[in-house]
């Protein structure tokens, strides 16, 4: 079994888990780079344990005949494919049949390897996700992007086996994917998966957490970062972006109005050994006071009726720094806000942040989430991941949060945005439920790509275009 990505070749072999290991499956790799649930059927912890039997000795440091031994023995091994060729371990064996997971994913010359290591192979991928990454433009020039697998499907069209029934997501998400470049190919593999699946949320609606109404001339928030007592509670938009029954949700800024300063202070930011957490708490409640009232002010200026069909939207992002490489720089801060308040409706309401995934093309973006404080604990203690579309190839989640950043009066959305492949692996990450965060009319103006999924949302009724104050109505967590 071989495969670009460890989180593959971990989930072909991690089903031994729970199991005495046997020898007859054995996986090849540092332990650092493989999960908890395999680390007994490494090669070393597999070939120490066959010694002290033998001996009746305590486990002692393989010998290299006792690890040659070890995978001649196993009827299955599992393998990146850059590692067999390269693996003294590896030498002289042959095996009758190699499967390489995510053969869509491998260059040409990095699969040379492990073909040759088998009588014959299985590719098993899709290349209509994700291609072989490739960093110098000559090499994409010169074909080095093009799978061994897309060039075989397309040498060899009698020997593809097409697998159109997917057990992963439910048929709402499906259909999106069908949309983008299956053209319908793509079907539930029954009623349940297609209909009934759904995200659990047990406190939903009553822990949904509630809005505040700002009111104008009066103050926002008092020293200690409590919402002042005037303030008014009344029904928000997040309840109806959490609901269960809603699989496929936009969450439309279209018509968000902001000042695009201070943002900043709404992010939590760790701060330095330095800084006395009680200096550093006045600095915030300082900042996000200020950020807070001027904020609202603006967007109470500025307001105007919200409009599903909107045709100039605000512009929220916002360039940092110098850096030309595409989207190495963009950031937009009140996305940030909105994905950080969604993703704490969904803890409230009791789904697991272990459950939760968050999705975006941008690294920029992503500093930025992982930065904050909030977030941060949730994914480093409770499983919360935040990552690249290329990172979640081959992976999914029961909630997928796709953040889209892109949001200008010039409707540019950049490459990454505009590749079919890499919104097909975003979009089909989810099982449960998804939800999109970003520029509806930037997108839809800005991305052939991705029109069809915006028009097939649309006509399902399910963009929610947010008011003017939208990333105001929520105490920050």
């Amino acid at each position: 079994l071989a495969s670009s990505l460890n989180g593959d070749r971990n989930n072909c072999t991690n089903g031994n888990n729970g199991r005495r290991p046997s020898g007859d499956l054995v996986r090849i790799g540092r332990p650092s780079s493989c999960h908890l649930g395999v680390h007994d059927i490494l090669v070393p912890a597999l070939s120490a344990a066959s010694m002290s039997k033998q001996s009746n000795q305590q486990q002692q440091k393989p010998s290299a005949q006792a690890l040659h031994q070890t995978i001649s023995n196993a009827r299955i091994v599992g393998i990146s494919a850059l590692t067999i060729p390269r693996s003294p371990l590896m030498r002289n064996q042959q095996f009758d049949v190699v499967i390489v997971d995510e053969a869509g994913q491998i260059s040409q010359p990095a699969i040379l390897g492990a073909l040759m290591a088998a009588d014959s192979f299985v590719l098993v991928g899709d290349h209509m996700q994700l291609p072989p990454l490739v960093s110098s433009r000559a090499a994409e020039k010169a074909g080095y992007g093009i799978s061994m697998m897309k060039r075989l499907a397309e040498a060899f069209p009698t020997s593809v086996s097409q697998l159109t029934l997917q057990y992963r997501m439910h048929g709402d998400i499906c259909n999106l994917c069908n949309e983008i470049v299956y053209k319908g190919a793509l079907q539930c593999a029954n009623d349940q998966i297609k209909t009934e699946q759904r995200c659990v949320l047990p406190y939903y609606p009553y822990k949904v957490p509630p809005p505040v109404t700002m009111q104008h001339n009066h103050r926002i928030l008092n020293d200690e970062m409590q919402p002042h007592p005037n303030l008014q509670r009344q029904e928000g938009w997040l309840q109806s972006v959490l609901d269960p029954q809603q699989i496929v949700i936009f969450v439309n800024t279209d018509a968000i109005v902001t000042t695009q300063k201070l943002f900043k202070s709404v992010f939590h930011h760790r701060s330095s050994p330095q800084t006395t957490s009680k200096t550093a708490a006045a600095a915030t409640a300082t900042a996000n006071r200020e950020f807070w009232e001027m904020e609202f002010s603006t967007a109470m200026q500025q307001h105007h009726p919200i409009s599903s069909s909107l045709h100039a939207p605000n512009s929220l992002e916002t360039e940092l720094g110098s850096n030309k490489r595409e989207g190495s720089s963009i950031v937009n801060y009140v996305e940030g806000i909105l994905v950080k308040t969604i993703i704490h409706g969904f803890v409230e309401c009791g789904l697991l942040p272990d459950c939760i995934g968050v999705i975006c093309p941008y690294r920029s973006q992503l500093r930025l989430l992982n930065d904050d404080t909030y977030l941060s604990k949730l994914t480093q203690a409770r499983g919360l991941e935040i990552s690249t579309i290329d990172r979640y190839q081959g992976r999914d989640k029961g909630v997928i949060i796709l953040s889209l950043v892109r949001s200008n009066n010039k409707k540019k959305v950049g490459r990454l945005l505009n590749d079919v492949r890499r919104l097909n692996v975003a979009i089909s990450r989810a099982k449960y439920k998804l939800v999109l965060v970003g520029s509806f009319q930037t997108l839809l103006d800005g991305s052939p790509a991705f029109r069809p999924v915006l028009n097939s949302i649309q006509k399902l009724g399910r963009v929610k275009t947010l008011p003017v104050d939208a990333h105001l109505m929520y105490e920050p967590p």
